[in-house]
């Protein structure tokens, strides 16, 4: 076989694959040094390796430009994430006992009222009590965007499907009935007002498989919300979980929509069957007055994380209904 010195690795892709007179295998495999891509070397005749024609050349010139294209990064980013889903599929007791922190944000003026993570890119986004909506990038543990709120303020925040644009619920001028709105954080700008509660938003939910989302507030309603429209499809009304008289302070859904978490004020957290609203389990933490208490699933929906008010981190198994973690904070 003959041996190739990795300088041409690069130039002898695209080339002849046959050698009749010296026999030699017809391909190879190897790494190419300047980014670590998989590459198939193909031989060339001995007495062609410096001596190619300028049609070869050509070839050669193509098939590098071509390993580069927008279309071979995407599909590339496609099976990273291909992976990682696999990889967030499998989690066990083991894995989110494994849990540590992996990256500090300390970029803020005020307390921080909410965060999301988006549920299909490597995204997070804050809101805090000096009115300002961060983006950041979870991968790289960057912020890419601050904007700022000042006439109707930040208080919960949600990602709608698409990855810049959320929902934002007000923390000012709320008789305006301007309480929620529909932002794109591209350009800064607000696409639409919900107009219906009476009182501050206190939840925030967005459905997994359609346009519609659900908002909680203090004026005790609960509403279903296209965001093609401003009109809602509530309010609803109140329900009791378990005989539990407490207000609910936060809703959320599992990512394939079957399971919905209530997160109450005396720091209760249910699991419910999000068709027929039956409790699944269900999860109680330490009083914390006036501390919100939020629970969130992870992303194959069996397991429930929750922070407290005395700055420990939770996790639950909910098929087990065990407490896999307890992760104090470093803070």
């Amino acid at each position: 076989m003959k041996y190739v010195q990795p300088k041409y690795w690069r130039e002898l892709i695209g080339q002849s694959t046959v050698d009749k007179r010296t026999k030699l295998p017809s391909q190879i495999n190897g790494v190419d040094c300047a980014t670590g891509a998989r590459i198939r070397i193909h031989h060339l005749r001995s007495q062609s390796l410096y001596n190619r024609s300028e049609t070869s050349r050509a070839a050669a010139a193509a098939a590098r430009v071509s390993e580069r294209t927008p279309a071979t990064s995407a599909r590339r980013r496609r099976r990273r994430k291909e992976k990682m889903a696999a990889t967030l599929s499998q989690l066990d007791d083991g894995i989110v006992r494994g849990m540590a922190i992996g990256a500090v944000f300390t970029d803020y003026a005020g307390k921080i009222n909410c965060l999301d993570f988006h549920r299909k890119e490597d995204l997070l986004v804050t809101s805090s009590e000096d009115d300002s909506i961060r983006l950041y990038n979870i991968t790289s543990a960057t912020l890419l965007k601050t904007t700022y709120h000042r006439k109707h303020g930040a208080d919960r925040v949600c990602f709608t499907h698409h990855p810049s644009s959320i929902l934002c619920s007000s923390r000012y001028n709320l008789e305006s009935a301007e309480s929620l709105r529909y932002l794109s954080l591209y350009d800064n700008r607000c696409l639409r007002y919900f107009k219906g509660h009476k009182d501050r938003v206190v939840s925030l939910c967005m459905s997994p498989v359609n346009d519609s989302f659900m908002s909680g507030s203090l004026d005790h309603s609960v509403r279903i919300w296209d965001l093609r429209v401003n009109a809602c499809q509530g309010p609803f009304d109140t329900f009791l979980v378990g005989g539990d008289t407490a207000e609910v302070s936060d809703i959320k859904f599992s990512n394939d929509g079957k399971s919905m978490l209530l997160t109450t004020t005396n720091n209760h957290i249910y699991v419910l069957d999000a068709y027929g609203g039956d409790k699944r389990c269900g999860f109680s933490l330490e009083s914390s007055p006036n501390v919100a208490t939020e629970a969130a699933f992870t992303p194959d929906g069996q397991y429930v994380i929750s922070g407290s008010g005395d700055g420990t981190l939770h996790a639950w198994n909910i098929n087990t209904i065990q407490e896999v973690l307890f992760l104090k904070s470093c803070f």
